[in-house]
């Protein structure tokens, strides 16, 4: 299987670097997608050794799906672009158990304490994450209007939940994200926070419904 990693990048040009090093030993090729950055993101991108592609329509979702029609590969791991103590070995955690086709998806999380960490490892409670590796027909089975801003992401676990994906989750113990009030300032880094919670709540709700309808009509006209 042929596998690629797909970083998501907005104006992130002091940590770019060290998240395609962290997965240029692990995959076949490291493809970046600049959504629209005024920064040096895209040159710091192509000098740590990653493919650059442009997406100039903003959102998350928008730079996912750019990513994946840039590349043939048979499985993709998406990492967010602002994380720092990221390792290759984490990106091996994420993408071995796909390749070797133990489960469909891997998602990667950050330690949040014992607590939380144990439930989120468990499955006891969802976890959403910018970091996983999954087969790329499960990406293509999002319907077009799931794949936008950040609601790819609670789309991609709707879906899973509905055809009941075998998926395992892995702590990515010493990683960090630089948070968006340091990024963008307290301001609009809450104002992004809140359009993001708004987003991934609401797909959360229509995703689980309308894919496992989707199984069902399937079911339906499969009879």
């Amino acid at each position: 299987m042929t596998t690629a990693a797909i970083i998501p990048a907005l104006d992130e040009e002091q940590t770019v670097g060290g998240v395609v090093s962290a997965a240029r030993p692990i995959v076949d090729e490291v493809i970046v997608v600049d959504n629209g950055s005024s920064d040096g993101t895209a040159t710091m991108a192509s000098r740590a050794g990653a493919r650059v592609v442009s997406e100039p329509v903003r959102g998350k979702g928008q730079a996912m799906t750019a990513g994946l029609e840039s590349t043939d590969a048979d499985v993709v791991v998406f990492l967010d672009a602002d994380l720092y103590g990221l390792e290759p070995d984490h990106v091996r955690r994420l993408v071995e158990p796909v390749v070797d086709g133990r489960v469909d998806m891997t998602r990667g999380i950050l330690s949040r304490g014992e607590v939380l960490d144990e439930l989120a490892t468990s499955g006891a409670v969802p976890y959403l994450t910018g970091q996983r590796a999954l087969r790329r027909v499960v990406f293509e089975s999002l319907e077009p209007e799931h794949r936008t801003g950040f609601r790819a992401e609670a789309a991609i676990e709707g879906l899973a939940g509905a055809y009941d994906l075998d998926t395992e989750t892995v702590l990515l113990e010493g990683v960090h994200h630089v948070t968006k009030e340091v990024k963008r300032g307290l301001s609009e880094g809450l104002r992004q926070r809140g359009e993001m919670v708004t987003q991934v709540v609401g797909m959360l709700v229509v995703a689980a419904a309308a894919y496992r309808w989707r199984r069902f009509l399937g079911r339906l006209f499969r009879r």
